[in-house]
């Protein structure tokens, strides 16, 4: 089954949640390294902080937010400590030590900025609300998504029943290797062995796992599978490049 698929716009590639199509109350995108007007090797870069020209971030966000049809203006960002600070929201504006956004507010667009980091975009289709989260390894083990849905519980009533998740492209187990230090803190069914007896970790599906655990239906979570390590074409990464690598951009926007 087809969980994303890439969809090109004014010569900018996105990536687009499947499940978007038939809950008409959201929109949902991820940018890509394709259309952007940064110099190399930043290419679509959607981050101001790589040491990318200001001007052109800003042009590769509207091209971004254009291509995608979603609009950009009221877009409330995560500060991304790599922690499991989980905040609630209502304006616009950059949100410091936080990992993870959530709303129920009309028209508000919640983002993070991902290079390998696992984006997980989280809508509840019954009372219109929405959550987003930068999950890298130690968010993951911080079970920051769990956070997530605790929260959009609290405050919106949400009940995992009724949430669509999509987990976005990331380093992936194919390509994501780490150390016994990390491996030792994941469950096995998150790991793979190389043939070396090296751990390459899959928190793709790991977060897939512990949100069908919180109780949501496993054939509503959507995992991309997309690794932005082996697709150097693509997407950015910073396991790969280092300080060479921009920045994608993950947005969820609740369709006024």
């Amino acid at each position: 089954m087809m969980v994303d698929r890439l969809l090109e716009n004014g010569g900018v590639t996105v990536v687009v949640p499947s499940w978007t199509q038939d809950l008409p109350g959201v929109r949902a995108a991820l940018s890509t390294r394709i259309g952007g007007v940064s110099r190399n090797p930043f290419d679509m870069n959607t981050s101001f902080s790589v040491g990318d020209e200001e001007g052109d971030v800003r042009t590769n966000r509207d091209r971004f937010f254009r291509a995608a049809g979603i609009p950009g203006e009221r877009l409330a960002t995560a500060g991304q400590v790599h922690g499991s600070a989980v905040v609630a929201v209502g304006s616009p504006g950059h949100y410091p030590g936080c990992d993870g956004l959530v709303t129920d507010t009309v028209g508000l667009v919640l983002g993070v900025s991902i290079a390998d980091c696992v984006p997980i975009l989280i809508y509840d289709a019954v009372r219109r609300a929405a959550g987003i989260v930068h999950s890298g390894w130690k968010g993951s083990r911080g079970r920051i998504v769990e956070k997530c849905l605790r929260l959009m519980g609290e405050r919106f009533s949400t009940r995992p029943a009724d949430i669509f998740a999509y987990i976005g492209p990331a380093a992936s187990g194919c390509c994501y290797e780490v150390g016994p230090e990390v491996a030792d803190q994941f469950p096995p069914e998150a790991l793979r062995k190389t043939e070396v007896g090296r751990a390459h970790l899959d928190l793709g599906v790991f977060n897939r796992n512990l949100l069908v655990e919180c109780g949501v239906p496993g054939e509503q979570v959507a995992l991309s599978g997309r690794c932005t390590i082996h697709e150097a074409d693509l997407f950015h990464s910073h396991r790969r490049d280092s300080e060479q690598s921009g920045r994608m951009l993950a947005i969820i926007h609740i369709v006024e």
